[in-house]
């Protein structure tokens, strides 16, 4: 059976005391989560969730310290999958420019207004996992 490894990040921002998650829904299946992609040769898993999410949405995020949550899935294709997803924030003056041929629309939410949002239960995970982190 073939792997495959993604890294990404649950974007957030902080707005007058509030956080407010960024989603994304992808172009190409409509589902809704948060920005991923391959690891590219060289790469550290942080740098490439910092390159994905620049490029699916334009934000430079700072990876936040001692979160790193994984989820693992099997492909329709039968590729086992494994995503690893850090937490990212994002200035608040900082402006989403979306990548058109990959993402479709995005949202900022808050957290009991995403998780519902989200496609798959283990991305909820991840951001249940992720607004726990930031809530201690």
């Amino acid at each position: 059976m073939s792997n495959e490894k993604s890294c990404g990040a649950v974007v957030y921002r902080e707005t007058d005391s509030t956080i407010e998650f960024l989603a994304i829904k992808s172009k190409a299946h409509g589902d809704w989560g948060f920005p991923k992609g391959h690891m590219e040769k060289g790469e550290s898993e942080q740098e490439t969730a910092k390159r994905e999410v620049l490029e699916e949405t334009g934000l430079k995020v700072s990876l936040v310290d001692e979160f790193r949550a994984t989820i693992k899935y099997i492909m329709p294709n039968g590729i086992a999958k494994e995503v690893v997803y850090f937490i990212g924030k994002a200035a608040p003056e900082h402006t989403v420019k979306i990548q058109q041929e990959e993402i479709q629309e995005y949202r900022w939410l808050k957290f009991n207004e995403i998780l519902p949002l989200i496609s798959y239960e283990n991305t909820r995970e991840v951001l249940i996992k992720a607004n726990n982190f930031l809530n201690l």
